[in-house]
C-alpha cells in the first residue's frame, strides 16, 4: 500500500506557533519528534512507500525531517501553488499503477491506540471490494471546525462542509453523522475511473497537468503555478464523495485529534508537560505554551487564559478564541509578516532633566588635629595604626 501524505497546509490558527515558513505540521510536539514525522511513523508498517504532498517552499523542510527514518522509502510532489486537497491527491495517485492501494492521510493529524490498525484492516477489505472509504469520527460535541459525513451502516449518503452551530447540534442528535476525518483509502483505478464518471473535466485537467510536470533529483514531482491553475480549486468531498455511489466508510474507534487551534495542544499536554520555563499559580482553564528560548511566563490568578510566547511574538487571548486568529492575521498585516517588525525607535535627544544648582554647599570642617588610634604592635619593631592617619614607628 501506497501512503499520501497531505502536508501543504499553513495553520494560521496555531499563531504564533506555526508560521507560513515553519507551519504546524513541521513543530515538534513530543520530545523533538514533530507532528509530520509521527504520521510518517504511525504508518511505516502498512505503507511501503510514501509520496509527500507539499508546498516548494517546504521541501527541504520536509526532507530534513525525513532523514530521521532510516530505509523509508519516499518521494515529494511540490506544488508552486496549492490548489485545495483534489489536485493533491490525484496528481499523486497519477504516479501509480491502477491496482496500488492508495492510503491518503492529512499530517497535522494527533493519533493513538490499537483501534487504529483495525480501522486500516477494515478499510483495506472494503477498498478491494471497489469502495473508496473514508474514516469517520464519533460526534462527542457539536463541532463548527469539521466537514460531515452522513451514513448508513458502511455506506457514504453524503458529505457536508463545516456548519453553523445549529446544524452542528441537529447532526449530532440525528446519530446519521460522523466527522470527516480527512483520510481515505481506496484502489487507485476506482477513484480515477470515478472522478473520470463524476466529474470528467477535473482528471482531464490534473492529466493535462500532469504531462507538464518538472522532475528533480531523478525522483521529486515539480508542478509550476500556471500548470496548477488549470485544475480547480476544491476539495475531494465535493469532486468525489458527494456524488458517488461507491463511498463507503469505517467507524474509527482510535484516538484522534485534529491541530487546529493553539487549545488542542494544550488537551493531551503536548506542548506543556515537563516544561520548567512556566508556572501557573492558581489559575483556572489556562494554558501557557513557551517557546522562547530566554523567558520565563508566569500566570498568577487568572482564568479562561490562552498564553503562548515565542521569541519573536506573544498571544494572549480568552481559551477558545483562538479560532478568530486566521480573521485577525487577514486584517493586521504586521501579524501576516514572517519577521515581526522592530518597535518604533527611541528619540535620539532626550528632554532634560531640571537643572542642577551649580553651587553645591560645602561640608562641614574637618579638624585639622585628629587623635591617633592606639597602636597595634607586630613582631619587631613596626605598628600598623588602625583608624589613624598614617603609619608610627617605635
Amino acid at each position: 500500500m501506497k501512503c499520501i501524505v497531505l502536508a501543504g497546509g499553513r495553520g494560521d490558527r496555531l499563531w504564533p506557533l506555526s508560521r507560513k515558513n515553519y507551519p504546524k505540521q513541521f513543530i515538534a510536539i513530543s520530545g523533538s519528534h514533530s507532528i509530520f514525522q509521527e504520521t510518517i511513523a504511525r504508518n511505516m508498517a502498512f505503507c511501503d512507500e510514501f509520496v509527500v504532498v507539499t508546498n516548494r517552499e517546504y521541501q527541504f523542510i520536509v526532507e530534513n525531517q525525513l532523514k530521521a527514518f532510516q530505509g523509508l522509502t519516499w518521494r515529494l510532489v511540490l506544488e508552486e501553488e496549492a490548489r485545495k486537497t483534489t489536485a493533491a491527491i490525484l496528481l499523486a495517485c497519477l504516479e501509480f499503477p491502477l491496482s496500488e492501494l492508495i492510503f491518503i492521510v492529512p499530517s497535522d493529524h494527533l493519533i493513538q491506540g490499537e483501534a487504529y490498525k483495525d480501522a486500516i484492516n477494515e478499510a483495506g477489505i472494503l477498498a478491494r471490494q471497489g469502495g473508496l472509504v473514508t474514516f469517520g469520527m464519533p460526534v462527542l460535541e457539536p463541532e463548527t471546525r469539521f466537514g460531515y459525513i452522513c451514513c448508513d451502516g458502511d455506506r457514504v449518503v453524503s458529505v457536508a462542509e463545516k456548519p453553523d452551530e445549529k446544524q452542528a447540534e441537529a447532526y449530532q442528535a440525528s446519530g446519521r453523522y460522523l466527522i470527516n476525518s480527512g483520510m481515505f483509502l481506496f484502489r487507485n483505478g476506482d477513484m480515477l475511473q470515478e472522478v473520470r464518471r463524476r466529474s470528467p473535466e477535473v482528471i482531464w485537467a490534473c492529466e493535462r497537468a500532469f504531462e507538464g510536470k518538472l522532475v528533480e533529483k531523478g525522483r521529486h514531482i515539480f508542478y509550476r503555478r500556471e500548470v496548477l491553475e488549470q485544475i480547480p480549486a476544491q476539495p475531494i468531498e465535493e469532486t468525489v464523495f458527494g456524488e458517488t455511489d461507491l463511498g463507503r466508510v469505517v467507524r474509527a474507534r482510535f484516538d484522534w485529534q485534529d491541530v487546529g487551534s493553539l487549545e488542542d495542544l494544550g488537551k493531551n499536554e503536548l506542548m506543556t508537560q515537563k516544561d520548567l520555563r512556566q508556572a501557573q499559580y492558581d489559575c483556572e482553564n489556562t494554558l501557557i505554551i513557551n517557546r522562547g528560548s530566554r523567558s520565563i511566563v508566569v500566570a498568577n490568578h487568572v482564568k479562561d487564559v490562552t498564553i503562548v510566547n515565542t521569541d519573536d511574538a506573544v498571544y494572549v487571548g480568552k481559551t477558545g478564541a483562538s479560532e478568530e486568529l486566521k480573521e485577525l492575521r487577514r486584517e493586521n498585516p504586521a501579524l501576516r509578516q514572517e519577521v515581526i517588525p522592530e518597535a518604533e525607535p527611541i528619540p535620539e535627544t532626550i528632554p532634560s532633566a531640571e537643572p542642577v544648582e551649580e553651587r553645591i554647599p560645602s561640608a562641614e570642617p574637618v579638624e585639622d588635629d585628629i587623635p591617633l588610634a592606639e597602636p597595634v604592635v607586630c613582631a619587631g619593631s613596626r605598628a600598623v595604626v588602625k583608624g589613624g592617619a598614617g603609619l608610627r614607628w617605635n
